[in-house]
């Protein structure tokens, strides 16, 4: 590399403190949500700035809670009261939603609470990150309990499944024998850790083809995966230190089915930091 050349786009402190990051990232008139602290959330919000139109970030935008003199959906549905929790709830648990009412604190998404449930905001900017439109249609074969479904009704996109998963309360609630469900969830099935590795890679396998059956060419598939490398290097038998993030691994089974990695991010996940430190956002686009 010219030395030379790098020097020239040097600047001096004063002028790059003053001039700041944000109007680098951003255009004039936007204003970030509240409680963003994280650098995929920073990430979430620069591609929606740029895929997204004034009128759709007004609309459906996550990560802003004004454009030029508009007030967001987002903000509008996120401010005033935090969302209320049955009486019975922690402490804790109350504090986690007031101090996350922008991404998880909104809606219905207080309703199931539990530990690993994604973040509403997040999926929200990863559907306009996706190129998804009111009236476009979206799936998620591993349903959880309904996040995605929710942002799409919020957003005017429509989902074309509904798929039953949720923690046992819910699941005995409803009369659901969570002994038979085993037998046919991904990544319950198996006694094992050996064998739940392998048939979980082999539901992978199967969830890929059909993503890349019903998906149109040029359109994406997003995969939030983490992993827990004590788990993992017992069920590979390699040492930790060896272990193949199961990322990685998603994205070599996805090459076959004409998928390719057109953007990983990396979120990093708080309070389970002993078993899983990050979980990795991957975009896949079908050719």
């Amino acid at each position: 590399m010219n030395s030379d050349k790098v020097q020239a786009v040097n600047q001096s402190p004063a002028d790059v403190l003053s001039d700041g990051m944000f109007r680098r990232l951003f255009k004039e008139g936007l204003v970030l949500s509240p409680q963003l602290n994280e650098v995929y959330e920073l990430a979430l919000a620069y591609y929606e700035s740029k895929i997204l139109n004034e009128d759709e970030l007004v609309d459906n935008g996550a990560y802003f809670i004004k454009v030029g003199d508009r007030l967001t959906r987002h903000y509008l549905m996120c401010t005033g009261e935090p969302l209320r929790l049955p009486k019975y709830s922690s402490s804790r648990l109350k504090s986690f939603f007031e101090k996350n009412q922008f991404r998880t604190g909104y809606a219905t998404h207080g309703l199931f609470p539990y530990r690993g449930k994604f973040h509403p905001q997040m999926i929200k900017a990863l559907i306009n990150i996706m190129g998804l439109k009111p009236g476009d249609t979206i799936l998620d074969p591993m349903m959880g309990s309904g996040t995605v479904p929710i942002e799409a009704s919020l957003m005017g996109v429509k989902f074309a499944i509904d798929y039953l998963a949720n923690d046992s309360f819910h699941l005995n609630v409803m009369g659901v024998n969570i002994d038979d469900l085993k037998e046919t969830m991904v990544g319950l099935r198996g006694k094992s850790i050996q064998e739940k590795y392998v048939l979980y890679i082999e539901d992978m396998e199967k969830i890929l083809a059909e993503c890349a059956r019903v998906l149109k060419p040029e359109k994406f598939c997003t995969m939030i995966i983490g992993t827990n490398d004590n788990q993992l290097s017992k069920a590979l038998d390699v040492p930790k230190e060896e272990v193949t993030g199961l990322h990685k691994i998603m994205i070599d089974l996805a090459r076959p089915h004409h998928f390719a990695p057109v953007r990983v991010l990396t979120r990093q996940i708080s309070g389970i930091a002993n078993t899983m430190r990050n979980e990795y956002i991957i975009i896949l686009q079908k050719g």
